[in-house]
């Protein structure tokens, strides 16, 4: 979880970071967070691993809130 906030935070096209949500537990690792993009769109994104499996969900919109697009996957172990 760590590294994608590493990662985020080296990207160009992302202005600002706000972790919402961070759990971090032997059994589930879970991160919750808003980005914004330099051409004022927001991207939430949230993942959660677990000994059940891999879930993450990214939202991304424009600056007046209209959806751009939403993606949810779900593999379980």
């Amino acid at each position: 979880m760590y590294e994608l906030i590493n990662l985020l935070n080296q990207s160009k096209i992302i202005s600002q970071i706000e972790v919402l949500e961070l759990v971090d537990e032997s059994s589930v690792q879970s991160i919750r967070i808003k980005t914004k993009l330099i051409d004022g769109s927001v991207l939430f994104i949230h993942e959660t691993v677990s000994e059940r499996g891999h879930k993450y969900s990214y939202h991304w919109q424009d600056e007046d809130n209209k959806l751009l697009l939403r993606c949810l996957r779900n593999s379980r172990k």
